[in-house]
């Protein structure tokens, strides 16, 4: 599994950047979370932002088990909610990057199947940094790949449906969900 260290760090990353998205602009994924009958979903937003940075942060640093087990089990859940994003007639965005413009695609789905893969796989053969045996060089090399990695794959994953969309001609609006004022005022 250690050769598989680069992408489990970039799902890891993608994980994190998803998180401060959702923590400096809630309202981008509170509506799907009132949706799903979560209370105080702006609150409930945050917290879930803070939670996939420190997932994402302990698979990165320590690479226990139980830390790859609660990525896969996250992506998982991903997998799960953009499949059924997808099923709607309606394009309806996740905000899951803290943008409420980008429509969940198949892409995600088999971003984040990939990544609850490689998550399960990390459970049962952690990837801990401290037991790499890298020089200097190649630790530099890994964390440049997976940073730039991470960045391509939040890219693609935020930005890339749109462009395809516009290219093609079939950019639809993009619907969002309301969120109860009861629901919001407890946030």
């Amino acid at each position: 599994m250690e050769d598989l260290a680069g992408l489990l760090w970039v799902v890891a990353g993608a994980l994190m950047a998803a998180g401060a998205g959702k923590i400096v602009r809630p309202q981008s994924t509170a509506p799907l979370l009132a949706w799903l009958r979560v209370p105080a979903p702006l609150l409930a937003t945050r917290a879930l932002g803070i939670a996939e940075i420190v997932i994402g942060t302990a698979v990165i640093v320590w690479g226990q088990a139980l830390a790859h087990a609660l990525l896969a089990a996250a992506y998982l859940v991903f997998s799960v909610l953009t499949g059924v994003l997808l099923a709607r007639p309606d394009t309806v965005s996740c905000g899951c990057f803290g943008h409420d413009d980008t429509p969940p695609t198949r892409l995600h789905l088999v971003f984040n199947a990939t990544a609850a893969a490689l998550g399960v796989l990390a459970t049962l053969d952690p990837v801990r940094p401290a037991s790499l045996n890298l020089t200097n060089t190649e630790w530099a090399l890994l964390a440049t790949l997976s940073v730039l990695g991470t960045v391509i794959s939040v890219l693609a994953l935020t930005r890339l449906a749109r462009l395809v969309a516009l290219v093609n001609g079939t950019i639809r609006p993009v619907q969002t969900f309301r969120i109860d004022p009861h629901l919001e005022s407890a946030s």
